[in-house]
């Protein structure tokens, strides 16, 4: 059997589970505590039953979330080697919905991003390759920046499985996406003192070319894709 098939099994068995429990899940009808690992960071989550409104769905609850993470990551983007510097810092507010008894939800929300991208171009032992051209390594330095929406929907499902008799302990499961809008990256080549005048202008020109050509990369990656998972405890 291959993965996927081996990840549908797994899904399944799981889901056959939560119906074997024939309980009605009624966890949205408490308070509850989330820690959370995920791709927009480790965080914590504040759950509070939905009030009651016309325009809100029965078997609702809110969930009001911070997540905070940073790592490296070296790649390489039309043969210029790049490290890039991932620093995630966001909040979240999420409706969910329980149409089912079995703890399937489907979330809707804002993650509010404060999450900041820099990128640094690393000069090889033979110096720099930008737009086709080559330049010393003592030329200059090549840095910048990717920005996102500050403000991004989010929408997906989600799964709390019961790990304790009553209740009050349960894995919280959530795959979704938020629209963060076409990243917009910008790099800017710093010419180092002593470099001839057409030197550092051919320079900056190709940096701005590698910028073009970076956003012309990135300019379809308007989804984040957000995979969570978390302890709850509900009281």
């Amino acid at each position: 059997m291959d993965c996927g098939g081996k990840v549908l099994l797994a899904v399944s068995c799981l889901l056959a589970h939560q119906s074997a429990q024939a309980m009605e899940y009624e966890g949205f009808e408490k308070y509850g505590l989330a820690w959370n690992a995920s791709s927009v960071g480790f965080g914590a989550e504040v759950m509070l039953p939905a009030p009651e409104a016309r325009w809100l769905p029965e078997n609702a609850q809110v969930r009001i979330g911070a997540n905070a993470f940073g790592y490296t990551l070296s790649t390489v983007k039309n043969k210029v080697d790049y490290d890039i510097h991932f620093r995630l810092l966001n909040a979240h507010l999420f409706l969910d919905w329980y149409p089912w008894e079995n703890g399937l939800r489907l979330t809707m929300g804002l993650f509010y991003n404060k999450n900041g991208t820099e990128i640094e171009a690393r000069a090889s032992a033979g110096g720099y390759t930008l737009n086709g051209n080559n330049y010393a390594v003592n030329v200059g330095t090549v840095d910048g920046d990717i920005r996102v929406n500050p403000v991004a929907p989010y929408i997906g499902v989600g799964l709390d499985h019961k790990l304790s008799r009553d209740g009050l302990w349960s894995l919280s499961l959530d795959l979704g996406a938020m629209y963060h809008g076409k990243p917009e990256a910008t790099l800017d080549g710093k010419c180092a003192s002593g470099v001839a005048a057409l030197t550092c202008t051919a320079f900056q020109q190709d940096v701005k070319a590698e910028e073009r050509n970076l956003n012309r990369d990135l300019e379809k990656l308007v989804w984040y894709p957000v995979l969570t998972v978390g302890t709850v405890y509900r009281f």
